[in-house]
């Protein structure tokens, strides 16, 4: 059933769910405890989908009875996305919000899901559901033994163009080559503990960053695992991953980190973003008058 279109913000009036068991309804998270699991959600320009992939992991969420975080990321959006997060951190439990002031392009998008984000582990889904939300529990009961969760798509289901699809094959060999690294996908959902995180130097901003990250968990002695995860038709937006000025910047990016390496910082130091450059909306609960 469509839900009705507020007049003055255009977003989505909230219709009740059905009433849930005592058991799955949100849980407050302990006061000072640092959440188990992190889940951003990377948007720009797509206010279709964005409230679907929020509800949806805020209901997931409370189902798997973990201790969480909802982090809405927007890159600078036009589309009108920037009112409707705002609603979204106002009536979603364990939700909080990160804005760029501007567009600051997809691997700094990344970025911010990762480092702004404070569970034990991290990770980050698009907001034009292309990934499934609803697969968070199996994943999840995936990171009992490892220290990065690295998800792949099955190449030849996989729901994108075949330019694309060589793209990816011709990235894979380029980073087997100079890094030594083999996994199925480069650039899909993965899970990230806190501690590696905070031993990243993290100097890509191109969607390149996935990369690194990854170069960088190696260099760490990360048990690293991989699952699969089938991608979704997108329901909105355009991907921009293969745009031409990202794969130029991937690029460069790939043989300067080929070139000078990865820098890790000692145990308890944590990786930098500007900070400028972002502007941080709290959960609800937490603010004050």
């Amino acid at each position: 059933m469509m839900k009705p279109q507020h007049a003055e913000t255009g977003h989505q009036e909230d219709i009740p769910d059905p009433p849930r068991p005592p058991s799955c309804q949100p849980q407050p998270n302990p006061p000072g405890i640092t959440p188990f699991l992190s889940v951003a959600i990377l948007n720009y320009n797509e206010i279709h989908t964005l409230e679907e992939a929020a509800r949806t992991a805020a209901r997931v969420l409370a189902l798997m009875g973990v201790t969480h975080e909802i982090v809405l990321v927007d890159d600078g959006s036009s589309d009108g996305s920037r009112n409707l997060i705002t609603h979204l951190v106002e009536v979603l439990p364990h939700c909080r919000a990160v804005l760029h002031r501007r567009n600051l392009g997809i691997g700094e998008g990344i970025r911010t899901c990762y480092f702004t984000s404070r569970g034990e582990w991290s990770t980050w889904f698009p907001a034009d559901l292309q990934a499934d939300l609803n697969e968070l529990p199996r994943l999840a009961a995936g990171l009992t033994d490892c220290d990065a969760l690295i998800t792949y798509r099955d190449p030849r289901s996989r729901k994108e163009p075949m330019y694309r699809k060589a793209i990816s094959a011709c990235d894979r060999l380029l980073v087997r080559f100079l890094f030594g690294i083999q996994v199925r996908d480069l650039h899909w959902i993965r899970f990230f503990r806190r501690s590696l995180l905070d031993r990243m130097t993290v100097q890509c901003r191109s969607p390149f960053v996935d990369t690194e990250m990854l170069a960088m968990a190696r260099m760490l002695n990360a048990r690293v695992k991989e699952a699969p995860l089938d991608d979704q038709i997108r329901k909105s937006g355009v991907g921009r991953g293969a745009l031409p000025k990202n794969l130029v910047a991937s690029f460069k990016e790939m043989v300067l980190l080929a070139w000078r390496g990865g820098r890790i910082l000692p145990p308890g130091d944590a990786g930098q973003i500007d900070l400028s450059l972002r502007e941080f909306v709290p959960p609800h609960g937490s603010r004050r008058n």
